[in-house]
């Protein structure tokens, strides 16, 4: 299994970082932002945003820091370095502050801070896009070495593709991006605490900060999938609302270790917590404790990984090879499908639902290929 806190080469590569909470997840650069190659927004394996970046009078603001504080949270600073040499400000007098929490989507929080003692203006954008790629599409684009010579020979990274309509409401309180494919029913609504300006770029607020003021929005980031809305569960600065803020119900029937020696303490609370946190929350009862095989690259089921790391896990609960046993259940083949690799009685390798799994572009929304699963679904319902 695929710890959730491992970069998996993409901090070396590209700088990342990632957060995530049951089918939602973000993935963004260095400065915590949103703008090409593997980055975005994800719900169900389909980048719903491809676009995340803030620009300041124009101009993309200075990074300060950026880092998740918790495995469904991000806070990114950035200053404005337009705002100097004036004997009446502070230098980079303007702080921005964004901050994105993950569950059922997304909900992202903008703060502008004017540190200093006289009125600033600021024209405040977020550059905003959508394309609807599927997560295997971003990879492979990624790493050209990946993309299938059909793809190459078309020269593209995407397997499957078309428009995407921009709409944003009269009383520009939400801003709608429609993957127009015909075979799809795939959007994203962002909803504004306050109405931005009309911008084709994004959402463009003019503020005018007095001296040490404050200015603050908060946008819900909403996935349609498959034509479902699906309403997030965070709220501003990381609150998670209803049940979704409990933990799953296993975590409070965990063995607990008490000893002396911190570091075990600490390393066995630490591998409770990431099980926990990598939970999918699908399926019925205990099926909602099924978890990631690991973020960010394969945020989803495999079946190998279920059962083997809920036996792993039997220290701390049986609750997770329960759940681990009940999927693979419910995903067990039915009939004989030789592109899927599923036979009668089967086990899953893995699950998948976004796009090119959705149109039946490859075998992935539901393979069998594994050769260990069957063996290890048998021991497994025995122990």
């Amino acid at each position: 299994m695929n710890a959730p806190h491992d970069e998996l080469g993409l901090r070396g590569r590209e700088g990342a970082h990632h957060i995530f909470r049951d089918q939602s997840m973000l993935i963004t650069d260095s400065h915590g932002e949103v703008d090409g190659e593997i980055h975005g927004a994800y719900y169900a394996n389909t980048r719903i945003l491809s676009r995340l970046k803030l620009c300041v009078n124009g101009e993309a603001p200075f990074p300060v820091q950026a880092a998740p504080v918790r495995n469904d949270q991000l806070v990114a600073y950035f200053q404005d370095p337009q705002i100097v040499g004036d004997a009446r400000l502070q230098d980079q007098a303007l702080i921005v502050e964004l901050t994105v929490t993950a569950g059922q989507g997304f909900h992202i929080d903008i703060d502008a801070r004017n540190h200093s003692r006289v009125a600033v203006d600021a024209d405040l954008m977020l550059l905003l896009e959508a394309d609807f790629a599927d997560a295997e599409e971003t990879r492979t684009g990624w790493d050209a070495s990946k993309i299938l010579p059909k793809q190459r020979a078309a020269g593209g990274d995407r397997e499957q593709n078309a428009p995407v309509r921009r709409t944003l409401s009269p009383d520009h309180t939400e801003l709608r991006f429609d993957y127009l494919h015909a075979q799809l029913c795939e959007s994203v609504v962002l909803r504004f605490s306050e109405p931005p300006d009309d911008d084709l770029a994004g959402a463009r607020w003019r503020l005018t900060l007095a001296g040490e003021a404050e200015w603050h929005t908060c946008i819900d980031v909403v996935p349609v999938h498959q034509g479902e809305t699906i309403e997030p569960i965070a709220r501003c600065y990381g609150e998670i609302t209803g049940d979704a803020a409990k933990p799953p119900a296993w975590v409070p029937l965990a063995t607990r270790v008490e000893t002396a020696n911190d570091t075990v303490r600490r390393g066995y609370a630490r591998a409770v917590d990431d099980l926990a946190s990598l939970a999918m929350r699908q399926g019925a009862g205990s099926e909602q404790a099924a978890f990631a095989a690991g973020v960010p690259l394969y945020h989803n089921i495999f079946g190998r990984d279920l059962l083997t790391t809920g036996w792993q896990a039997a220290l701390a609960t049986p609750n997770l090879l329960e759940s681990a046993i009940l999927v693979c259940e419910r995903y067990q083949g039915r009939v004989y499908d030789d592109v899927r690799d599923e036979q009668p009685g089967r086990i899953i390798q893995q699950v998948r639902s976004g796009p090119l799994n959705l149109l039946n572009l490859n075998p992935r929304g539901r393979y069998y290929s594994d050769y260990s699963a069957p063996g290890d679904f048998v021991i497994m319902l025995g122990q």
